[in-house]
């Protein structure tokens, strides 16, 4: 499978677009299934100058099923961001550069996997870096942004909720004081 390629010679890097495994797979074998993408291809990247000598360097590019986020830990935490999420999922040992992004303002906080239990690990932003606004959030207990992650720090998952805690404040009480015996049923503004 023949891919164009550009020099981009202020970076000194020779960058090219691969094809997706679909094609690829039923391009090279005709007993292929063209909707099958749930298994790992591994490509042999060389490189022409002249389109007849090719490198015979044998270095591996692999495409990989997309990564699913089945379910993370903890679900909320503070405004104030520096939660440590944990991360569940499918297809999450392929990576080699892994990421996570929060909300609109697509926020990047670095992700690291524990190979052993295939689990992601990053911490949250703020939230006033992760959002714009809070304009119609309806003025509840939480703020929502989207986590998504990628495994190869280009393209990401689609995003999945995560509930921001307001902070809390006390502007008085009612009653302000009562018996050290306790038992005072105290209401909180």
């Amino acid at each position: 499978m023949l891919t164009a390629a550009t020099w981009d010679s202020s970076s000194q890097l020779l960058r090219c677009f691969t094809p997706p495994a679909i094609a690829t797979e039923a391009y090279g074998n005709p007993n292929a299934s063209v909707t099958d993408v749930s298994h790992m291809v591994t490509y042999h990247v060389e490189v022409t100058a002249n389109g007849q000598q090719y490198t015979s360097d044998g270095v591996s590019f692999v495409e990989y099923p997309p990564p699913i986020i089945s379910s993370f830990t903890p679900s909320g935490g503070p405004a104030r961001g520096d939660t440590a999420l944990r991360l569940e999922g499918f297809g999450l040992g392929n990576g080699s550069e892994y990421l996570c992004r929060f909300g609109a303002n697509k926020i990047v906080t670095p992700g690291r996997l524990d190979y052993a239990n295939e689990l992601l690990h990053c911490r949250t932003p703020a939230y006033s870096l992760a959002e714009t606004t809070t304009d119609g959030d309806g003025g509840g207990l939480f703020l929502f942004s989207d986590i998504s992650l990628t495994l190869n720090g280009q393209q990401f998952s689609p995003g999945m909720p995560f509930a921001y805690d307001r902070a809390p404040s006390v502007s008085r009480l009612l009653p302000s004081g009562g018996p050290q015996a306790g038992g005072v049923v105290v209401h909180i503004y």
